[in-house]
């Protein structure tokens, strides 16, 4: 196993790989924007996992500099996305081309108590959504106050890549 960790110059993006025998792990923490370099994606062969929980934010300049980067891929990569965040779904949402060829495994789906006021994000993998008609599960349950959750998104809206997918 390899590991290597990337911090892009000026920006606050943290970028963590490791080489596993099924193919190569990426996880991304900060934020995409004008000062985040995304080069390490034209160095990427065969299958790659991209972690994205750890981004918090993407703005006008990051989105041009992610689409710019996934389309400058190699032709072998087969990029999964997992762990989406809701900036990343909001992209996937509005743009075309937003994804390249890259699949989407899973999202964070976030959800609010209205009994308590908590917020959290669960892993929702898009083959269980789509086995749920294009749902967001109802069976979420407050960490705090154990009472059910609901989500906090307008889900129509938000599945919205999940329905377009191929």
């Amino acid at each position: 196993m390899h590991y290597d960790r990337w911090d892009a110059m000026g920006a606050g993006l943290r970028v963590e790989r490791v080489d596993e025998p099924s193919g190569v792990l990426i996880r991304l923490h900060g934020v995409v924007d004008e000062n985040t370099d995304l080069s390490f994606f034209r160095a990427l062969h065969g299958s790659v996992q991209l972690h994205l929980r750890g981004l918090h934010r993407i703005n006008s300049y990051g989105v041009r500099s992610w689409m710019a980067a996934i389309s400058a891929m190699a032709p072998d990569v087969e990029l999964e996305l997992v762990e989406c965040p809701v900036p990343m779904v909001d992209q996937m949402n509005q743009l075309r081309g937003f994804l390249g060829r890259a699949r989407v495994r899973s999202f964070l789906g976030p959800y609010i108590c209205e009994r308590c006021g908590t917020e959290d994000e669960i892993v929702i993998r898009v083959d269980d959504c789509r086995r749920n008609g294009v749902r967001l599960p109802d069976d979420v349950t407050c960490p705090r106050c154990r009472k059910r959750m609901e989500p906090d998104v307008v889900e129509s809206l938000y599945l919205r890549f999940v329905r377009e997918m191929a």
